[in-house]
């Protein structure tokens, strides 16, 4: 048998965060109201509502409230993810990290160098 249910619809054991709760509660806790960022994205009242019922959005619709609102869904979205990602940004960030690293480790062989001659 077919089963003719939305799939996005079907809980799974590996289930996906409340994207309506996730904008909704974001709102609440830095005090937006519904009206601003109906006003924002230029929608009725009704439609921002129905989103917030969503547990699933388009991506376009993330996109549009993480630009009304100056925060980054999307990123808090993956970040619940908990699967390993990278991207050049994070890749340069890594790389600057271990050279600074390298930096401390030879700044601390000359911090001892110097003790041991100040202790001479």
């Amino acid at each position: 048998m077919i089963d003719r249910r939305k799939k996005y619809k079907v809980t799974t054991t590996n289930g996906y965060p409340h994207c309506g709760q996730l904008i909704q509660n974001y709102m609440a806790t830095h005090q937006i109201s519904k009206a601003f960022i109906a006003r924002k994205l230029d929608v009725a009242p009704s439609t921002v509502n129905a989103y917030f019922r969503n547990q699933s959005l388009q991506i376009g619709i993330i996109w549009k409230i993480s630009q009304t609102l100056e925060h980054n869904f999307i990123a808090e979205i993956a970040e619940m993810m908990h699967i390993e990602h990278s991207n050049a940004i994070t890749e340069d960030l890594k790389k600057q990290l271990a050279e600074k690293d390298n930096s401390i480790q030879k700044l601390e062989m000359k911090v001892e160098v110097y003790k041991e001659i100040n202790a001479q």
